[in-house]
C-alpha cells in the first residue's frame, strides 16, 4: 500500500500550528506553552495525539488584528513574588577524620 504524500502548505495558510511551530514564530519557549495550556491561559484543540493552536489563537496570542500583527501582548510570564526573608538553609560541614596509623 503506498504511502500518502504530505503536501507542504505554508504558514501564513495554515489553520492550526503545532507547539513547535507557534514556539519558532512568537519566541515563546514550547514549556511555556505547555503550561499556558494548562493553565488555561490560550485554547487549543487535540487532533489524533497532537495539540494545535489555531491560527485566531496564535493572532490573539500576538495580539493582532484585521491582520496587523504587533509584538505579544498580555502573554508575559507571572512576575514573581517578592524573595523570602528567610534565611537559607546551611549544611554543616562534615568533619573527615584522619585514618588510625
Amino acid at each position: 500500500m503506498p504511502h500518502a504524500r504530505s503536501v507542504e502548505v505554508p504558514l501564513e495558510a495554515r489553520l492550526a500550528y503545532s507547539f513547535s511551530e507557534v514556539a519558532g514564530l512568537t519566541g515563546t519557549a514550547i514549556s511555556t506553552l505547555h503550561k499556558w495550556d494548562r493553565a488555561g491561559r490560550i485554547k487549543t484543540v487535540k487532533i489524533g495525539g497532537r495539540r494545535l493552536m489555531t491560527r485566531e489563537e496564535l493572532n490573539r496570542l500576538l495580539g493582532a488584528t484585521e491582520g496587523e500583527p504587533r509584538e505579544a501582548a498580555n502573554m508575559s510570564p507571572p512576575v514573581p513574588s517578592a524573595p523570602s526573608t528567610a534565611r537559607p538553609h546551611r549544611r554543616k560541614a562534615r568533619q573527615v577524620e584522619e585514618p588510625a596509623r
